[in-house]
């Protein structure tokens, strides 16, 4: 099964900064999923949008069906642009801000502004000041605007002022036709209040569930580790020789937070690699079942899993634990191939007092071509040996844990390329496609020694990892990820003991 594979492998393994840059950050983006496009003035074509892309006066944005992005204002205010919406950010400057929504849904989670500085969101048939708030402004295809309010105030009226301007509290609405008198605010009712509670939950299910995103080049790559690493908890680097006798300078680190598109319960690992000829990275989004407050909780909360998978393992398995993963996804590229996977959808499944971490969801797909997943036959996975059904590329139908198993065993060969007792596997799979697929795994010095078992056991964090990633779905360069990695992060940030 994978979990012989990279993905265990390695998963043991806006801000002040902006402000005082050369050139003022305006509007950053945290946050892209699905299909988003961004215009960087009127006359400017649109181009594709991700995470770390910095937008000025003048940018819109526009989200497509199942498309996401969040923004964040250099004054910390958060704007979410939900699907099939379009956003243009008029002006901002220190004393005005004024974004005008065409369409679509958008949240808005507006700072506290100072004294005799103004804040504005236009639609076609609606204007609201804002002092401080957070409200969401939903424009209809005839234009039509539903405002609703969740934190503060809001004063709202129409772009004429026909039927003068309204004060609009938490939990109120207020609708604005196009060619009618707008009506007074109302209450929300049972069905607003319901929406919005199933918003936040599918707020937080989009966090833990979205796939990671490797569709990046190099430079947009490093412009988002340039931003990252302003904020990063935990951070590595130096430059060492591969196994195949390369000269290749790694990067790598952690960050937690709103400024790497993050919930409060998630932290991310990135690691660059940058050799003469080519640029590989990868990136590994874990999502905890409750939030991680400071850098000490992130450190408690891996170790504790750690501790507590590893217990689970030697058969100790009365304690529920306290912190657990709600999902664990990864993505290694070398900007031209990318290998993805994940596991979403994490709980405990209490069985007479044996507590068992279980994930709903797999995925492992190469170039986004699922090769491997599962999922539940009902609504949630108890057991994974009956309530789970797998997908294999190229095979017809899905199989049971059994067939699948059978099949794994069948495809997958495993080898020491130097030798049984040497820190170098290799492990091949054919899928029904007849389509291969090559992991390998070296343990290496700082020279590109392999080291032999013994030597490394006495003690792994003197050694580095590299991962090759092979088959016949690469196109990239040498149609491979080749990729190498320092473990001194892991131990600083508690991934491992």
């Amino acid at each position: 099964m994978k979990k012989k594979l990279f993905a265990t492998a390695i998963c043991l393994l806006m801000c002040a900064g902006y402000v005082f840059s050369a050139k003022m950050i305006k509007v950053i983006v945290t946050e892209s999923y699905g299909k988003v496009m961004v215009k960087m003035n009127e006359n400017a074509g649109w181009v594709k949008c991700y995470p770390g892309m910095t937008l000025d006066e003048k940018a819109t944005v526009k989200t497509e069906a199942k498309g996401r992005a969040t923004l964040m204002l250099y004054d910390g205010s958060k704007i979410t642009v939900s699907q099939k919406s379009e956003l243009l950010v008029k002006a901002l400057t220190d004393n005005q801000k004024v974004l005008e929504q065409k369409s679509g849904k958008v949240r808005f989670k507006i700072a506290k502004l100072m004294q005799g500085k103004t804040f504005e969101c236009k639609t076609p048939t609606a204007v609201c000041s804002i002092r401080g708030t957070e409200f969401t402004l939903d424009v209809g295809d005839d234009n039509q605007t539903e405002l609703k309010v969740f934190e503060g105030l809001v004063a709202a009226a129409k772009p004429d002022g026909t039927g003068g301007e309204f004060q609009v509290g938490a939990n109120q609405k207020m609708e604005f036709l196009k060619d009618l008198p707008p009506g007074a605010p109302t209450s929300f009712n049972d069905k607003d209040n319901e929406e919005e509670s199933g918003n936040r939950r599918e707020e937080m299910k989009i966090e833990a569930k979205a796939e990671i995103n490797m569709d990046l080049s190099k430079e947009e790559v490093q412009k988002m580790a340039a931003a990252e690493l302003k904020n990063a908890e935990y951070k590595q680097g130096k430059t060492i020789i591969d196994a195949f006798g390369q000269r290749v300078r790694i990067e790598e680190y952690i960050v937690r937070g709103a400024a790497a598109s993050l919930g409060d319960n998630q932290f991310k690992l990135v690691v660059l690699n940058s050799r003469k000829d080519r640029f590989d990275w990868f990136q590994n989004i874990v999502s905890f079942n409750v939030p991680l407050a400071s850098p000490l909780e992130l450190k408690n909360a891996n170790s504790y899993f750690s501790k507590w998978r590893d217990d689970w393992k030697k058969g100790i398995r009365d304690v529920d634990p306290v912190y657990f993963h709600r999902a664990n996804q990864s993505g290694a590229s070398n900007t031209v191939d990318d290998v993805t996977w994940g596991s979403t959808d994490g709980h405990v499944v209490n069985n007479a007092g044996t507590y068992t971490h279980i994930f709903d969801n797999y995925y492992f797909k190469i170039n986004g071509v699922n090769k491997i997943s599962y999922a539940p036959v009902a609504a949630t996975i108890n057991d994974i040996t009956t309530d789970s059904r797998w997908t294999v590329d190229g095979q017809v139908g899905t199989m049971t844990y059994a067939q699948f198993d059978a099949w794994y065993q069948t495809n997958l060969t495993q080898s020491y390329p130097a030798g049984s007792d040497s820190m170098h596997t290799r492990s091949d799979l054919t899928f029904g496609t007849g389509n291969t697929y090559r992991e390998e795994y070296i343990s290496i010095n700082d020279l590109g020694k392999i080291p032999k078992s013994t030597d490394y056991a006495q003690d792994k964090l003197k050694s580095n990892m590299e991962m090759v990633l092979s088959g016949s779905d690469f196109k990239g360069p040498g149609k491979k990820i080749d990729l190498c990695v320092e473990p001194k992060i892991f131990k600083d940030s508690g991934l491992i003991q």
